[in-house]
């Protein structure tokens, strides 16, 4: 745009003007075309004649609608003032409906016929993998059939792998097979009986510092301060309510039992291996999702910001709350005073040296005394750690507390009860929720593989039924 007004304001871009539209030639060739617009019009359809067809037209496709697209959109007004007063009657009867997610209605539109066959474009790639997956399946029952119909020993053959890793628990190069954890995020979140709608104001909150990181960092622009980035991070967590706030980091370290998953992520270390921040004044000089790529900056980041934290002038944003920031096994405490600073110690029983934020937090929250706890995190891995973490405490010490898991983002955002999730299990099967870290790991993990065409719902509904 700057371009085009730059040879313009140059005279080296002339526009149309008004007296060339108006020349005998130019209006001939206008009508000439207008014409057989016309005609095309009339050949075809004219959805403004007095024989206009009796279905509705995309005019920008020349498309009839079907049936149910006609319906759908000569009944919107009328459907829509339905639903509306439906979603006031609702509210009338019950105050809490205002905070409760809307049933997803569905679209019958011209645009939505053409995205459905956009969607099945794009699932090539998925028809390839099943394919795959098919082959390999095809490939096992001819060898059953064969080792029924024959003399063919299948154990004898069993003992000769045909790939140098099972295809039972890996793929052919070795990398892990994956399971869709959340389908078990999804089936915990559905048994609560108790869905909280809002949370309390005299709590602790707990922040995932790594999802934390990402949702902040993928914004930043090159240029912008790690003073101004330190700033916003702690501003964020301690804008909510409650007295205490906790920020658990990761801790990226060689050789670790999580390499295979941070790779699967893109997550390296070539690039950035020497990142250094020297100060808040530093600017970032790439953009903050290549940085989130290296872990060797994210280590860097976490002792950054539990450096910069202890200087005076963030003792506004505190906000009177007390801060407890964890990383690399080291835990700060950063109490804001009546003279305007900020009091940083050590406490001795925090100091835990913990790889992941997700155990980490579990560690916190063992030693936190609150009666309501509000933690801010997303992934199916914290969930069940603490799960299995409450699992271990008895009936009476656990209803003295409710553990609330702050999920999502967006218009997915919800709460998700913990304790109440605990006891719901309890209830089906006494210690469910304890044996829940294991089953989870079996069935496959950040670290562990899963079992070919083994998901997570279909073992859980066995253990809910053992009574062993």
């Amino acid at each position: 745009m700057a371009m085009t007004e730059l040879r313009t304001f140059a005279g080296l871009e002339v526009g149309e003007s008004a007296i060339a539209q108006c020349l005998p030639s130019r209006i001939k060739k206008d009508n000439s075309q207008m014409r057989g617009l016309g005609q095309k019009i009339e050949e075809f359809c004219n959805p403004f004649g007095n024989n206009a067809p009796t279905t509705l037209v995309n005019l920008a496709t020349g498309r009839a609608a079907t049936k149910a697209t006609e319906e759908y959109l000569v009944q919107t007004m009328t459907r829509g003032q339905t639903d509306r007063d439906k979603f006031l009657d609702e509210w009338n009867k019950d105050s809490t409906r205002f905070l409760k997610p809307l049933k997803r209605l569905r679209v019958n539109n011209f645009a939505s016929k053409t995205k459905n066959k956009k969607e099945k474009k794009a699932r090539g790639v998925q028809d390839v993998i099943s394919n795959a997956a098919s082959l390999k399946d095809t490939f096992i029952r001819i060898i059953v059939v064969v080792s029924e119909n024959s003399i063919f020993d299948l154990r004898h053959f069993l003992t000769y792998p045909i790939t140098q890793y099972p295809l039972s628990l890996a793929h052919a190069d070795g990398a892990h097979l994956k399971t869709a954890k959340s389908a078990l995020l999804k089936k915990l979140e559905g048994l609560q009986t108790d869905v909280p709608t809002d949370t309390p104001m005299n709590c602790a909150r707990v922040y995932d510092g790594g999802r934390l990181i990402h949702s902040l960092l993928s914004l930043v622009n090159v240029g912008t301060t790690f003073g101004s980035i330190a700033r916003t991070v702690l501003s964020t967590v301690c804008n909510g309510s409650g007295s205490e706030v906790y920020v658990c980091l990761d801790k990226y370290i060689e050789n670790s039992i999580k390499d295979s998953e941070r790779q699967l992520r893109g997550t390296v270390n070539t690039v950035y291996s020497l990142y250094t921040i020297s100060g808040p004044d530093q600017s970032v000089r790439q953009k903050g999702q290549t940085l989130l790529s290296s872990s060797s900056f994210k280590n860097e980041l976490g002792k950054f910001l539990l450096r910069e934290w202890q200087k005076d002038h963030y003792w506004s944003l505190l906000n009177g709350k007390t801060l407890y920031a964890s990383h690399g096994g080291v835990c700060y405490k950063y109490t804001p005073n009546e003279h305007q600073q900020i009091h940083v110690s050590s406490p001795a029983h925090l100091q835990a040296n913990h790889e992941e934020a997700d155990t980490l937090i579990a560690f916190h929250l063992e030693n936190i005394t609150y009666n309501a706890v509000i933690i801010r995190a997303s992934d199916t891995d914290v969930l069940v750690i603490l799960i299995g973490f409450l699992g271990k405490i008895n009936l009476k010490e656990r209803t003295r507390s409710t553990i609330i898991m702050d999920c999502g983002s967006g218009n997915s955002r919800r709460y998700i009860n913990v304790t109440n999730i605990v006891n719901v299990l309890e209830e089906r099967q006494p210690g469910l929720s304890r044996a829940l870290l294991g089953y989870h790991a079996f069935t496959g993990c950040d670290f562990t593989s899963s079992f070919y065409r083994k998901g997570k719902l279909k073992p859980l509904e066995i253990i809910e039924k053992d009574a062993a």
